[in-house]
């Protein structure tokens, strides 16, 4: 063979192998689903370090024993059944067979009570530990965990309690069913080894978190509903990508370097409702917009300056311009979705700037500065922020912003370093615990919240009820006491925007707003396509 002969048949070679790689690239490609978040997870420990784009990540790795419908109703979820007896002092969960942990170990009941004890134990710093140990004031106190066969697990209350379903199966506060093996010999977090759809693969800290699918996953037979029913998986991997700036993960939705942004802001929507190539669901959620008040201490403590913070504040304004005049103000800490939310939850003071100023006469108040805290990252906590800045300048306050990173103004959420903080409450569907986090005994939360003796005996008395009608009347009841002591300013229920490119097919949204990228499948693009 001449040399050119040998060199043409050389360079055919390579184009023909470069030809195959590329192929195989973006076969391999075609099975990932790329997803852009706008900040990164605080930790993989559930309910130990976390915010909402943790909760959601973990929520495809991790599983408990109940999930929430989309109806907002519970179901089983590792627990194949589950009953109450002892007029709710006895929760019994026959559990699923064949389901197997991230490493092939097949849980049991040994394996629930095990990773409940461990939630349980003060080291493990679990956030949601008092709604389970009677520590503080809680209604619902286990009093023990019996696992009398490998598949069948009882837990024992002290008293009976409505709401502990409801907890087991909360958003934030995961009550997964992990492996041992997720701590070391010292029982410190290693990783999650769950029994949900996927697994971790990898996490480059501010750059991208990475799931795969478990291939040995053992879904339910139910159709797909919430956070329960049927997870199939139809894609090989998800990778997270952290990108802060709404601008940067726009550009990159537009040319198609993204699959799904879950965290894009609703101010977004007119713009990119244009573009034929992506679908936009809006969907009205449970979280809800507010205004901290620091009342401990200072000026805030003064009932008047508080009275005067509600009147100046235009909520309808806020929350048209907040939600692209697809939502409505609500000061209620019942979500506007809720069956027990009625007209009575519309009432709140007025706005009227003059009678704001009067108040603020009538209060003594000289110019105290009073400081609102923010993040940039959660932008629609920022845009609140400066909308609640010039309100309340209006009025009269000596206002200022201080703008902080996310992680610094949540840690400060948690040890009460705020004086006004423009903050949300992620999506809960049992207003009981809506009105337990603000109530400094009973919430995870002791250096701020609300001092209302009242109230604490309402909620006492809220977990004894079953009986929708009597806990409506309660609801209304804790809505007045907070009218009356106004410990936080309730803005808007939230509307959440996931703009899904054009390649991918089967996701949904729904009014819990975790992402859920089981039963979503990415056809390959064709040539040209981008």
């Amino acid at each position: 063979m001449g040399l050119k002969y040998f060199i043409y048949f050389f360079c055919l070679s390579l184009m023909l192998l470069s030809a195959s790689v590329k192929k195989s690239f973006a076969a391999e490609e075609s099975q990932m689903l790329r997803v852009a978040i706008d900040t990164d997870i605080r930790s993989t420990n559930a309910g130990v370090n976390r915010d909402a784009n943790t909760d959601a990540i973990l929520h495809h790795m991790l599983e408990g024993l109940v999930a929430y419908k989309e109806d907002l109703s519970i179901a089983p979820m590792l627990a194949e059944d589950y009953k109450i007896e002892d007029g709710g002092r006895k929760y019994i969960f026959n559990l699923r067979k064949g389901v197997l942990f991230h490493n092939g170990i097949e849980m049991t009941s040994a394996h629930v009570k095990w990773s409940w004890d461990r939630y349980l134990d003060p080291e493990t710093r679990w956030l949601c530990r008092s709604w389970y140990d009677g520590t503080t004031n809680s209604s619902v106190k286990i009093t023990s965990i019996e696992t009398p066969s490998p598949y069948k697990v009882i837990f024992n209350l002290e008293k009976p309690s409505y709401i502990f379903l409801h907890r087991m199966a909360h958003l934030q506060c995961i009550t997964a069913v992990i492996h041992p093996s997720s701590v070391d010999e010292k029982g410190e977090w290693i990783k999650p080894v769950g029994t949900g759809p996927f697994e971790l693969a990898e996490w480059r800290r501010g750059e991208y978190i990475e799931l795969k699918k478990f291939d040995e996953y053992s879904p339910r037979k139910e159709i797909r509903n919430g956070l329960s029913g049927k997870k199939e998986v139809l894609i090989n991997s998800v990778r997270f990508l952290i990108i802060p700036d709404a601008s940067i993960a726009k550009a990159a939705l537009q040319a198609g370097d993204i699959d799904v942004a879950v965290s894009l802001p609703i101010s977004l929507y007119r713009e990119l409702k244009l573009q034929q190539d992506l679908e936009l669901i809006a969907q009205p959620t449970l979280y809800w917009m507010t205004l901290l008040i620091q009342n401990n201490q200072g000026i805030l403590n003064n009932p008047l300056i508080r009275q005067a913070l509600s009147h100046a504040i235009d909520r309808e304004s806020l929350a048209n311009f907040s939600t692209q005049g697809m939502g409505e103000m609500n000061s209620s800490a019942i979500p506007m979705e809720s069956p027990y939310y009625d007209d009575f939850h519309s009432t709140w003071y007025e706005y009227d700037v003059n009678k704001a100023r009067k108040l603020l006469k009538e209060a003594g108040y000289n110019g105290e500065l009073l400081k609102i805290q923010t993040n940039r990252k959660q932008l629609h906590l920022y845009e609140n922020a400066i909308i609640l800045h010039a309100m309340l300048r209006d009025a009269g306050f000596n206002i200022e912003l201080e703008v902080l990173d996310w992680a610094s103004q949540l840690n400060n959420f948690y040890s009460g370093e705020f004086q006004l903080s423009a903050f949300d409450y992620s999506a809960r569907i049992e207003p009981f615990l809506n009105y337990q986090l603000f109530d400094r005994e009973r919430g995870t939360v002791k250096k701020y919240g609300w001092q209302n003796p009242r109230v604490r005996e309402m909620l006492n008395k809220l977990d004894q009820i079953f009986i929708p009608e009597e806990r409506a009347v309660i609801f209304r009841s804790l809505h007045s006491e907070m009218k009356n002591d106004i410990p936080l300013i309730g803005l808007y229920n939230l509307y959440k925007m996931f703009v899904v490119n054009k390649t991918v097919n089967g996701f949904e949204g729904w009014n819990l707003v975790i992402p859920r990228f089981w039963g979503v499948a990415k056809r390959p693009l064709k040539g040209g396509e981008k």
